[in-house]
C-alpha cells in the first residue's frame, strides 16, 4: 500500500499530467481549443489541488519540484487565461524557486521569461524588461532557442511601451530570425503582429498592415484563436487610429470580442469592451458607449483586475464629460483615484486627477482644475508618462483663461 506522500504524489501527478494535455490541445486551437477548456474547467479543482502539493512539497522533494515546474511551464496557457495575475506572479515565483532548487536552468529561464511578461502585461515595464534579459541570458547560455525567441519578442513589447520603436523594432526582428531559424511559427506570427503595431505607429500603415495580415494567416493556421482576435483587435486600432474608420474599427472590435468570449479570456474581454466604448463615444452613441465601458468594469470587478479597474473607470469618466455630466464624471474620477493610491499606481493617479480637473472645470471651479491639473502633472512628469505633455498644455489654457 503506498504511504501518504505517495499517494498525493501520484494524485498530483495524474491531474498536471491532465493539465499538460489540455494546454496541448488549447495550443492546437479550433475544436481541440474547446475540449480543451472543457477539460481544464470541469477538472480544475483536482489540477490546482495537485498544484498546491506540488507547490507545498517542492522544497524538500524532487519529484514534487520538478512536477511542479514542468506543469507550471507546459500549462501556461491555461493557467495564464484562468487565473488572476497576482496568482499567476506567485505560481510562477514557486515554480522559478523548484528550477533553481534542482539546478534546471532550460526551466529556470523559461520562467523567468513567463514572469517577465506578465511584469509586461501589467506595465511594471522595467521590472519585465529585468526579468527578460534575465531570461534571455539563460536561454542563450542552454542554446534554448525556442525561448529566446520568446524573450526577444517580449523585450520588444515592453520597448514598443516604453515609445522606444527603433530598440522594440531591432529586438522583434531578431526573434523573427530565430523563430525562422526553427520553424517557430507561434513566436514568428508574434514578431509579425508587434512589427505591425510598431509600423503603424510610425507612420507606416501599408507595411503595418501587411505584417499583420501576415501574422493573421499564422494564427489561423495554428488555430491560436487568442492571437488571432488580439491581431483582429490591432486591425481595429488601425482602422480607427490611422484611417479614422471607426464603424470598420467597431466591426473588427465585435469580432475579437466574440473570440475572447468564446475562450473565456477575460483580459481581452476588457480591452475590447473598452475599444467598442471609444468607437461609440467617438460616433456619439452614448448608450452604447457607456454599456460597453460598464460591462468592462463588471469583468475587472469580477477577476480582481484593480488596474483594468481603475483605467475603466477613467474611461466612462471621459464618456459623462464628453456628454455633458460632469458631476458623475467626478464621482467616477475619485473611485478611479482610489484605486490608483490603493495599488500605487501613479498613472492611474495621475490620469484620475486629471480628468477630475476637466470635470471641475466644466462646472466652472477653475482654480479647482488647475490645482487637480498641477498635481496630475508632478505625477506623470515623474513617472515620464508622454501624458505629461497634453496636459501641461491645458493648465497653461485654463490659466491663461483666468
Amino acid at each position: 500500500m503506498p504511504s501518504v506522500t505517495e499517494a498525493n504524489f501520484r494524485h498530483a501527478s495524474y491531474y498536471l499530467n491532465l493539465l499538460r494535455g489540455a494546454n496541448e490541445l488549447y495550443q492546437q486551437g479550433g475544436e481541440a481549443l474547446e475540449r480543451s477548456l472543457a477539460t481544464f474547467d470541469s477538472e480544475r479543482e483536482n489540477i490546482e489541488a495537485g498544484r498546491v502539493w506540488a507547490e507545498r512539497h517542492s522544497g524538500l522533494n524532487d519529484k514534487a519540484a520538478s512536477l511542479l515546474s514542468d506543469a507550471v511551464y507546459e500549462g501556461a496557457a491555461l493557467l495564464g487565461l484562468r487565473k488572476r495575475r497576482n496568482d499567476r506572479i506567485q505560481i510562477l515565483q514557486a515554480a522559478l524557486t523548484a528550477a533553481r532548487r534542482l539546478k534546471d536552468h532550460i526551466a529556470e529561464g523559461r520562467h523567468l521569461g513567463n514572469l517577465g511578461l506578465i511584469y509586461i502585461e501589467s506595465r511594471d515595464l522595467q521590472r519585465g524588461i529585468e526579468l527578460l534579459k534575465q531570461s534571455l541570458a539563460i536561454n542563450r547560455e542552454s542554446c534554448d532557442q525556442l525561448s529566446e525567441a520568446k524573450a526577444l519578442v517580449n523585450l520588444g513589447a515592453a520597448y514598443a511601451e516604453l515609445r522606444k520603436p527603433r530598440q522594440a523594432i531591432e529586438f522583434f526582428e531578431e526573434s523573427l530570425t530565430v523563430a525562422r531559424k526553427i520553424d517557430y511559427w507561434r513566436c514568428e506570427a508574434g514578431a509579425l503582429s508587434n512589427l505591425g503595431v510598431i509600423y503603424a505607429e510610425l507612420g507606416e500603415l501599408q507595411r503595418a498592415i501587411e505584417f499583420l495580415k501576415e501574422a493573421l494567416i499564422l494564427f489561423r493556421k495554428l488555430g491560436d484563436r487568442r492571437r488571432e482576435a488580439e491581431t483582429i483587435y490591432n486591425l481595429g486600432g488601425f482602422a480607427s487610429k490611422e484611417m479614422g474608420d471607426w464603424k470598420q474599427a467597431i466591426d473588427l472590435y465585435e469580432q475579437a470580442l466574440a473570440t475572447f468570449r468564446e475562450i473565456g479570456d477575460h483580459g481581452g474581454q476588457i480591452s475590447a469592451l473598452n475599444r467598442l466604448g471609444l468607437g461609440h463615444s467617438r460616433r456619439h452613441d452614448r448608450h452604447r458607449a457607456i454599456q460597453a465601458f460598464e460591462q468592462a468594469l463588471l469583468i475587472a470587478r469580477e477577476i480582481e483586475d484593480r488596474r483594468a479597474e481603475g483605467d475603466t473607470l477613467d474611461r466612462l469618466a471621459t464618456v459623462y464629460i464628453d456628454f455633458g455630466d460632469p458631476r458623475r464624471a467626478i464621482e467616477l474620477s475619485e473611485q478611479a483615484l482610489s484605486i490608483g493610491r490603493q495599488i500605487s499606481c501613479r498613472s492611474i493617479e495621475g490620469i484620475a486627477l486629471y480628468r477630475k480637473g476637466v470635470a471641475l472645470k466644466r462646472l466652472g471651479h477653475r482654480s479647482k482644475a488647475i490645482a487637480h491639473g498641477e498635481a496630475a502633472l508632478r505625477i506623470l512628469e515623474e513617472i515620464e508618462d508622454p501624458f505629461a505633455t497634453k496636459v501641461k498644455g491645458i493648465i497653461l489654457m485654463w490659466t491663461q483663461q483666468m
